[in-house]
């Protein structure tokens, strides 16, 4: 009898050690960096595991709908960036680009993540490039949405958004901005992002958002020869768009969308991520 209870305190003591269990399913899980500890949603298994990381005031379930598509498939796995969704605040007020990039640098590490398909929104493309710069040999493929271009481009009017979030007026400027990106939007999308907006540290949106005036994401990704694919709404198409400054960069555009194509449109986005993977 107690060899018979030292093995079954083994297998639970060994199942809880996996990722996920023997049908693949969501576990909540903390990593820990320098900000603290860090949330992710981990589930799925096979194939190069793909991490998906969120825009500037969002969090991990805005990835929802990819997640459930993608895990009878493969591990995929969602994080929520310092200050947002239930990932620590860094006590040293550090919501610059290299240190969102630590996050995603100890989740890879703690998880024992040889090689990663990176996803990202908006301002995780700037996280993605760090990364990619410091750690190419990791990522097989990058798929990017509606991420951020070359801002320096925007520099004046940059800044001036930055003085205003960065004022007694915060809330009010965060409203507008987001208003006027989610033009489009579903209802569900809408109420997601803006929950997920109220519910983060302005001191992470300020910040970060100061973060992007001056970065130039081409030249971290100029070097990278593994596949890469943008999905662009309507909103994203400029001189200073990503797509625009990196030639070797595929794009896929989608109409009638918000910034948050992959809650608008979770269908259309699965089938272009699954075509993509197919190749990993």
């Amino acid at each position: 009898m107690k060899k018979l209870l030292l093995s079954v305190c083994s297998l639970i003591v060994l199942a809880a050690s996996l990722p996920t269990d023997a049908a693949g399913q969501e576990r909540m899980l903390w990593t820990r960096s320098d900000a603290g500890q860090i949330r992710i949603s981990d589930g799925g298994r096979g194939g190069i595991p793909v991490v998906f990381l969120h825009g500037l005031g969002g969090n991990w379930r805005q990835w929802s709908r990819q997640l459930r598509y993608l895990r009878p498939m493969r591990r995929a796995i969602a994080i929520d960036l310092r200050g947002h969704g239930e990932s620590a605040k860094p006590e040293n007020g550090d919501y610059s680009i290299s240190g969102v990039m630590r996050d995603l640098e100890a989740t890879i590490q703690q998880l024992n993540l040889a090689q990663v398909v990176l996803v990202g929104q908006d301002f995780s493309a700037a996280v993605i490039a760090e990364y990619v710069k410091m750690h190419p040999t990791r990522v097989r493929g990058i798929v990017f949405l509606d991420p951020i271009g070359d801002m320096r481009a925007l520099r004046s009017q940059m800044e001036i958004l930055a003085q205003m979030l960065d004022s007694d007026t915060f809330e009010q400027t965060a409203q507008a901005y987001y208003e006027g990106i989610l033009v489009n939007a579903s209802q569900l999308t809408r109420d997601a992002v803006i929950n997920g907006l109220n519910s983060t540290s302005p001191h992470a949106i300020i910040e970060q958002f100061k973060g992007i005036i001056n970065f130039d994401p081409s030249v971290a990704l100029a070097g990278f020869s593994n596949p890469m694919l943008s999905i662009n709404s309507d909103f994203n198409n400029f001189p200073f768009s990503l797509h625009n400054i990196l030639p070797n960069l595929p794009t896929e555009a989608i109409q009638g969308t918000s910034h948050w194509v992959q809650m608008d449109q979770p269908d259309w986005v699965n089938t272009v991520l699954n075509d993509f993977l197919r190749a990993m």
